[in-house]
Order: C-alpha cells, then sequence, then structure tokens
C-alpha cells in the first residue's frame, strides 16, 4: 500500500484523508491523479497569496482604548461544551494599562493565575492585529452566512466520483471580547469589508464579542472566509501572549 503525505494531505491507496476534516473516496488512478494535481496547484497558489498577503480587513483609522488598569481592554477563553461546571474565569484578560492575566482551571496541570505587563506599544499592535484580523465589528450572522455560502461553493466544486464526509470533535466555543472608547474607519478605502463594518452602529464596533464553535477545524475547512482566518490568526496571537516567559504565577 502506498502512503504519500504532502502539506497535511495524506493518500493510503484509495483513500484520501484531508487534514481539515475531509475523507475523500477516489474511484480511479486517473481521478485522483487529477484530484492531486489540484490540489497542488490550490497550495502553491495559498502559498504566493499569503506570502503578498496584507490585512485581512483593513483597519481603523482612528482605534483609542482605555489605560486604566481596572479596564479590561481584550479578553479571550475557550468554553468546553463537555464540561458540566466550567470555570467562569477568563482563560486570558488584557487590561488597558498592560497588564496581562492568564488563568488555568483547578482541574488543568498548570492550575493557577499568572501575570506580566507588556509594553504600550505592544498593546497598541495587538489591537491593531485584532482590527487587521476582523475581530472589531465582527458579524457572527454575516459570517456564518458566508461560512454556509462557502461550503455549498465547495461541495459544487467536488470531483465528481468524490464522496466527501465531515467529521466534528467535540464543540469547544472559542470567544475574543475587544472593548474600545473610539474607532473610526478609513472611508476613502472602498473596500466590502470596511463598508460592511462602518454600516453598524459604533457601539457595535466599540465593544466586540466575536465567537467560533471549533475554530480549528473551521478555519482548515474554509480557506476562502477572510473572517474566519482572521479569527484563527487572532486566536494564534493571544495563544502567544498566554504562553509568554515573562509569566509569572501570582495565585495557586
Amino acid at each position: 500500500m502506498c502512503t504519500r503525505a504532502l502539506f497535511g494531505v495524506v493518500v493510503y491507496g484509495n483513500i484520501k484523508i484531508l487534514n481539515q476534516g475531509k475523507i475523500i473516496f477516489m474511484k480511479n488512478r486517473s481521478t485522483r491523479f487529477i484530484a492531486f494535481l489540484s490540489y497542488l496547484s490550490l497550495l502553491l497558489g495559498m502559498l504566493i497569496i499569503q506570502a503578498h498577503a496584507g490585512p485581512l480587513c483593513v483597519p481603523g483609522q482612528v482605534v483609542k482604548f482605555s489605560n486604566a488598569g481596572n479596564v479590561v481592554v481584550v479578553e479571550y477563553t475557550v468554553k468546553e461544551q463537555l464540561l458540566a461546571n466550567p470555570d467562569p474565569i477568563p482563560f486570558l484578560r488584557i487590561y488597558g494599562d498592560g497588564l496581562v492575566k492568564v488563568h488555568y482551571p483547578a482541574y488543568m496541570l498548570k492550575a493557577g493565575d499568572y501575570e506580566y505587563k507588556m509594553t504600550k506599544q505592544e498593546l497598541k499592535e495587538l489591537i491593531r492585529n485584532m482590527d487587521e484580523n476582523c475581530i472589531v465589528g465582527f458579524d457572527k450572522e454575516t459570517v456564518k452566512q458566508k461560512v454556509k455560502e462557502e461550503a455549498i461553493r465547495i461541495q459544487s466544486e467536488a470531483v465528481v466520483g468524490e464522496q466527501i464526509l465531515h467529521y466534528r470533535s467535540d464543540a469547544s466555543i472559542s470567544e475574543i471580547k475587544v472593548h474600545l472608547e473610539d474607532y473610526v474607519s478609513d472611508n476613502s478605502v472602498i473596500e466590502d469589508s470596511v463598508l460592511k463594518r462602518t454600516a453598524r452602529k459604533k457601539s457595535e464596533l466599540l465593544n466586540t464579542h466575536a465567537e467560533f464553535e471549533n475554530i480549528d477545524f473551521v478555519a482548515q475547512q474554509y480557506l476562502n472566509v477572510e473572517e474566519v482566518q482572521g479569527f484563527a490568526a487572532a486566536v494564534m496571537v493571544l495563544k502567544d501572549i498566554a504562553n509568554n516567559p515573562k509569566l509569572k504565577k501570582v495565585s495557586q
């Protein structure tokens, strides 16, 4: 039996398993070869696009946030649906003065609270990152519709003779909250994402509550939905902050 691996794609005989949660059964060698070339072209195209890519969303022209030590500016947590009594304390909280608090529940090996303080510039860059990755002004219903349309497109372009099965692990919901004091978009930039966000109420831009279920799976499957990719990128940034070596344990 021949086994090949390429950028997360593994082929076992007549079954190709993609790391984005699809299982495709190939009926013959020619179909497998055509699908292999198509996927290779897609991967190369993605690499080229990513190499030249700028922000997923055009950021605001003016973004202001509190510098108070008692105001949470960015918050990130993951809710596991299987837990009967989830810990109510968010995993990551970042305050206006740059204080970073990370909380691990009692049932985890690293249980306890950790802290460190990021610089004012680092906090500004983080807020900018949240904006560029489409978190500020995140519209759950709009994103849900875009994912639905992309799912239909993917299904319609599936190679004839392939059967696509989707799997889902136990649900986990990732949440990101961003609290700003002011947000003004650059209306001179005529771009769909900007126009949609500026058309919303300012209060919705200043207090964002973005969430995704099983974001790792969704991000691998819907490569063309900018809000999905932005959310996944933002999660990676926040996880990096939560793993900063400067963190010191302050309580059990």
